[in-house]
């Protein structure tokens, strides 16, 4: 079994050109202006398994679990290369796709004063009136608790 300063040290072995440096705080860490990877094992009775965060900003942009050492290694020498080398010159589109990940689940409500049950139910076009019902059930559930 390999140690994660092991695998922590083949990672950094493909990315030191890229600028990666072992963190201060952290062996297992490695930082490349705001990206960083992160390595720590998982272990259950018989077996240990890997876990890399890569992080920009802190913020958790992919993590691959319960992997061999080798794939571990891969996909974060993989992910890691194409954050540092965006052809933008900035890490910040990784940034956003976390936050957009599931960008069908947002509407634009900018010009909207406020939000009530019945503008989400005309954002998101719910026509059932089942799942409307619902809706306004669950959402103003605690007002509901008060009553005695």
């Amino acid at each position: 079994m390999r140690t994660a300063y092991s695998v922590a040290s083949e990672i950094l072995e493909q990315l030191t050109y890229l600028g990666f440096e072992r963190s201060t705080t952290d062996s297992c860490t490695l930082e490349s202006g705001a990206v960083s990877v992160r390595v720590s094992i998982v272990t259950g009775y018989l077996w240990y398994k890997y876990r890399v965060e890569v992080l920009v900003c802190s913020a958790p942009v992919a993590v691959f679990e319960n992997t061999s050492a080798g794939v571990a290694i891969e996909n974060a020498v993989s992910c890691a290369k194409k954050l540092v080398s965006d052809p933008r010159g900035s890490v910040g589109w990784a940034h956003d796709s976390a936050y957009n990940k599931h960008n069908h689940y947002k509407r634009d409500v900018s010009t909207l004063d406020y939000i009530d049950v019945y503008r989400i139910i005309d954002l998101y076009d719910l026509h059932d009136p089942c799942f409307q019902h619902a809706l306004k059930k669950y959402s103003c559930r605690a007002k509901e608790d008060i009553k005695t």
